[in-house]
């Protein structure tokens, strides 16, 4: 599926999910992240989507106003495409405490094949953000459509191609 950015609000999206309920309002967003789950959403016909052509377009609708300039929220600058994809390709957070609950280790911003254990999905989904890493992205909304939230989970699922 390759949706273009779509400004479009998901209606059952309206407030911010501090965790307290589920958000079910995209398809597979209960999954865990176990491969051949059948919550997992797939792939219709075609390729993959890639970073390049469909993930970065909808970063740059939804957060380039906060993640970028000489002082970017969160210290996540997403200014850049390359610079974006080299971010998450590292694996590692730069929020400041944003660890894995129970234990020491931090946050990876994608979990190539496991997109509810991938910090960027959980963050514009609002589902599964640890306590210490903060609340859904973006901050107040608008939030992702459903479309735009599926394109993100498909990316990681499928394997986060540049």
């Amino acid at each position: 599926m390759k949706p273009s950015p779509s400004a479009s609000v998901d209606a059952s999206a309206e407030a911010p999910n501090d965790g307290s309920a589920a958000d079910t309002s995209w398809s597979g967003s209960t999954d865990t992240g176990a491969a051949g789950s059948s919550d997992a959403p797939t792939s219709p016909n075609g390729p993959p989507p890639s970073f390049a052509a469909t993930v970065y377009p909808i970063i740059r609708l939804y957060c380039t106003d906060h993640h970028a300039g000489a002082s970017p929220s969160g210290g996540l600058d997403m200014s850049d495409e390359a610079r974006t994809y080299a971010k998450f390709a590292q694996d590692t957070t730069s929020e400041p405490g944003c660890l894995v609950p129970g234990s020491m280790e931090v946050e990876q911003y994608v979990l190539t094949g496991f997109p509810a254990k991938s910090l960027l999905y959980q963050k514009v989904s609002g589902i599964g953000i640890p306590p210490s890493c903060g609340v859904r992205m973006p901050y107040g909304g608008p939030y992702l459509s459903a479309a735009d939230g599926q394109t993100i989970w498909e990316w990681i699922l499928t394997g986060a191609a540049p």
